[in-house]
C-alpha cells in the first residue's frame, strides 16, 4: 500500500486514484508525496529540464484555466517558469479549496528525481506541504471516498 500511495497505483485504464488519508503533523501541516502528472504529454524540453532539477528545488503551482480537460489543473513550474508537470487532480482540488484562504500555505519541492531507465511518469517525485486552519480538513467532498467504503459497496 505504501508504494500505491506514492505512485497512485494508476494504470491508463483506471478510473480511481489511490492515496493515503492525510493527517496533520504536530504543527498542523499536511504532507503529500506524488509523482508529477502528464509528463508523457509535455514537450521534450520539459523532460530535459526535469533531469536538471535537484532535491529541494522549489516548484510553483500555476493555474491552467485554459486546459481543455480540467479547468482547475495546476501546473508545476520551476522558479524560472519552465513547465515540468502537473499536480495530480486530487491535489489540484485542494489547491483551489485553500488558495482563497489568506492563512493557508502551499509549498511544493522536488523530493527525488529518478533518471532513465525509470519510466517517464515516475521521474519527478514531489513533496507538497499544506497548512490549513484548524477548522479545515482536506478530502471531505463526495469525490473522496476511503477504500473501505468502496469495498463495502462492491
Amino acid at each position: 500500500m505504501a508504494m500505491l500511495a506514492k505512485s497512485g497505483g494508476q494504470r491508463a485504464t483506471d478510473t480511481l486514484f489511490v492515496f493515503p488519508c492525510p493527517e496533520p503533523d504536530e504543527n498542523g501541516f499536511y504532507h503529500f508525496h506524488f509523482f508529477a502528472q502528464e509528463l508523457l504529454n509535455l514537450p521534450p524540453l520539459s523532460a530535459s529540464r526535469i533531469s536538471r532539477l535537484q532535491m529541494g528545488d522549489v516548484l510553483r503551482l500555476v493555474g491552467d484555466p485554459e486546459n481543455p480537460y480540467d479547468r482547475r489543473a495546476l501546473m508545476l513550474c520551476t522558479e524560472d517558469d519552465d513547465l515540468v508537470g502537473y499536480c495530480p487532480r486530487y491535489l489540484s482540488n485542494i489547491g483551489f479549496e485553500v488558495s482563497g484562504q489568506s492563512l493557508c500555505l502551499i509549498d511544493v519541492e522536488v523530493e527525488r528525481i529518478n533518471m532513465a531507465p525509470a519510466p517517464l511518469q515516475f521521474r519527478l517525485l514531489c513533496h507538497m506541504t499544506v497548512q490549513m486552519s484548524q477548522e479545515e480538513r482536506p478530502f471531505l467532498g463526495a469525490m473522496y471516498q476511503p477504500l473501505s467504503v468502496l469495498k463495502a459497496a462492491a
